[in-house]
């Protein structure tokens, strides 16, 4: 039975993640390398394809043609990988300097999960500011700082802002979870609250100390 080109593409991205993984027992010499590489290109794991394709049967790999177009690609990748780096610590050390921490949610450190992290390509990153001092709201102050670098910020997201950095486009997080503006997240919201509330009761009613202090008892 011929695997499909997903099937295929899901087995190298096992293969470019896990150097233990045993190889698989298909046949890759029928694959569309062009359909594979547009899926992996989608998902930003042309790097991780490629080095799946590293450790299969070299009858089995693409035509020189289709790998060179692939490499190449990868290339493109690592450079931008470089620049979104770069940009990522200089704004972290300008919101640093301002007094501002900032946390990585997603997007671009999701590459720190991967084996070899500049293989993992990203459209963006996503982070949430937090006032060092406690004095500053830290979202908007953000914001500003963005601007004082003739950035555009866009805020007409409920959910968080968004900017361009050179290289690198920045969803500043208003809120660590989305509840607000979704009907279902709120309903989740008023769950989480009840829930959390019935807890606490039960602690208290068991004679436990809350760490939070809402007890007289600490």
């Amino acid at each position: 039975m011929v695997s499909t080109n997903q099937e295929l593409f899901l087995e190298l991205v096992r293969l470019g993640i896990d150097a233990d993984y045993p190889l698989p027992n298909l046949d890759f010499s029928h694959a569309d390398w062009t359909v594979i590489e547009a899926i992996a290109e989608e998902q930003g794991l042309s790097g991780v394809v490629l080095d799946g394709i590293d450790r299969i049967p070299l009858k089995q790999r693409p035509e020189k043609k289709d790998l060179l177009q692939l490499i190449g690609a990868v290339l493109q990748a690592e450079e931008h990988y470089a620049i979104q780096w770069k940009t990522a610590c200089e704004m972290a050390l300008l919101f640093h300097n301002n007094a501002i921490r900032t946390y990585v949610l997603k997007g671009y450190v999701i590459s720190e999960c991967y084996p070899n992290p500049i293989h993992r390509s990203s459209a963006d990153m996503d982070c949430y500011l937090l006032s060092e001092t406690g004095t500053l709201y830290a979202w908007g102050f953000g914001n500003d700082l963005a601007r004082t670098l003739g950035v555009e910020v866009s805020t007409s997201f409920y959910k968080n802002s968004t900017f361009y950095f050179p290289g690198l486009v920045v969803e500043n997080h208003k809120y660590m979870v989305p509840f607000r503006g979704n009907k279902r997240l709120k309903m989740w919201k008023h769950c989480a609250f009840l829930w959390t509330l019935r807890a606490l009761r039960l602690a208290l009613s068991a004679g436990l100390c809350i760490s939070t202090c809402v007890c007289e008892r600490c």
